[in-house]
């Protein structure tokens, strides 16, 4: 199942009594990230794809079909809680917190810490009743506030969900928005306890960077993941061509593999793959399955040499045989994938790298510097074979050549569709001639 919207951002207006109701647990470090991969509880596959300006929240309705509603829930967790009983007491708290940069969160009248030893320890030694818990993280202190004026919002959800307790039928949760003028927090309709008076200008905006850190860690591990050179995809058997000039002596060197590295991603490198892989990170940005099509299709017939067709081709599909079970919620992945096997493009490496990169959230220019990174460092480990130059003068040379790899792919971001399958054709002829050497070591 696709989610690309939220059905109600108000659960209470949506009487849910007598449908069947089906969760999908978020943990409250995933509740900002636009792409989610969960399976419900009822064992439903779920793609979470949102466009939205505020995190999930719990209760948020995410789908109704038939008589089933598929409902937010964020579950709970292990924390650490207390209670501070003055204003000193409460600044000190946050003095704590704030410099582990953990996240803080203010619910029933008291402070809640995700679970860390530690903290729980300084907060202890520091004369706190601080002590660890079980809660739902829903209400972070600070939220989305900017400036010094902020809101305080409730939803009140009349649902019961399944496997929640009884006693408190009506769930609610606290909005990130703040609106008051004044400073306390103040007293809620629930509650028979006074409000604390606090300055609220230390405490409600001492927001940390923790969520968003959390929420960009996934996607950057998955950016490590489909870079790493020792993803089982066969890459290591390519030479791309290299192996020619160095059996011709035209790269027998140091300074000639640096001049080498630096003229195939000017001349060739740039026009075709960093240059499709950028399109085809726009294309799947924009759902338009038929520009990744036509892409595969012309930069695979702009590759004249067979063995760089075939490379490109083969390793494309074996990182999408990796990627097949992480993208298996995406419905633009399985568009392509209904494409492909129905022969009407092929699998070009680069174009199955941008595509992948946005469905696992991994930004454009990181997606550009880790593909441009990862295929100079081929390069310099494939001189450092067949020359041989020293490890030491290739990690030099990677060193070197970094502000010319920002300027290409500076570049790359500049071309037009059209400048797609412009190259040097004396690469491509030293890759035909790679078919007929007497002895090879790479494939090409």
């Amino acid at each position: 199942m696709r989610i690309d919207s939220i059905v109600c951002n108000n659960p209470e207006t949506m009487d849910l009594a007598g449908f069947d109701i089906d969760c999908v647990e978020v943990e409250w470090y995933e509740v900002s990230k636009k792409i989610l991969h969960k399976i419900s509880r009822k064992g439903i596959d779920v793609g979470i794809k949102l466009n939205i300006d505020r995190p999930l929240k719990h209760g948020d309705i995410l789908s109704i079909e038939g008589n089933t509603a598929l409902l937010v829930e964020i579950p709970e967790c292990e924390c650490i809680a207390l209670k501070p009983e003055t204003t000193v007491m409460m600044g000190k708290a946050c003095y704590e917190i704030g410099n582990r940069h953990s996240p803080l969160f203010y619910q029933e009248e008291r402070l809640l810490i995700p679970y860390d030893s530690p903290l729980l320890a300084a907060l202890q030694k520091c004369g706190f009743e601080a002590y660890k818990c079980s809660a739902r993280l829903i209400s972070p202190l600070g939220g989305q506030s900017s400036g010094h004026s902020h809101s305080h919002s409730h939803d009140h959800a009349n649902y019961h969900m399944h496997g929640a307790s009884q006693d408190h039928a009506y769930y609610h949760s606290h909005g990130t928005l703040h609106d008051h003028s004044h400073e306390d927090i103040h007293e809620h309709g629930h509650s028979d306890v006074k409000p604390m008076r606090l300055n609220t200008h230390r405490v409600l905006h001492m927001r940390t960077d923790s969520e968003k850190n959390r929420s960009e860690l996934r996607s950057y591990l998955s950016l490590l993941h489909i870079s790493d050179p020792l993803l089982p995809i066969g890459g290591f058997t390519h030479s791309y061509g290299l192996e020619t000039y160095v059996q011709k002596e035209l790269v027998n060197s140091s300074p000639a593999a640096k001049n080498y590295l630096l003229a195939y991603l000017w001349h060739n490198y740039l026009y075709n793959d960093l240059l499709a892989m950028r399109f085809a990170w726009e294309y799947s940005e924009s759902g338009n399955i038929e520009g990744v099509v036509e892409l595969n299709n012309v930069l695979c017939a702009s590759k004249a040499p067979k063995e760089l067709r075939t490379a490109s081709t083969k390793l494309g599909l074996r990182l999408i045989k990796i990627l097949e079970k992480e993208l298996a919620g995406e419905q633009f992945f399985q568009a392509f994938l209904k494409e492909l096997k129905a022969e009407r493009c092929d699998s070009s490496y680069c174009v199955v790298y941008g595509m992948a990169a946005y469905l696992l959230g991994i930004g454009k220019e990181e997606a550009m510097c880790a593909i441009t990174y990862g295929t100079a460092s081929a390069i310099i480990n494939n001189c450092a074979k067949l020359i041989p130059i020293s490890q030491m003068d290739g990690q030099k040379i990677l060193f070197e050549v970094q502000a010319e790899l920002e300027e290409i792919i500076n570049k790359a971001n500049t071309l037009t569709l059209d400048e797609l399958g412009m190259s040097s054709i004396g690469f491509d002829i030293r890759s035909m001639q790679h078919e007929r050497l007497y002895t090879r070591i790479y494939i090409s």
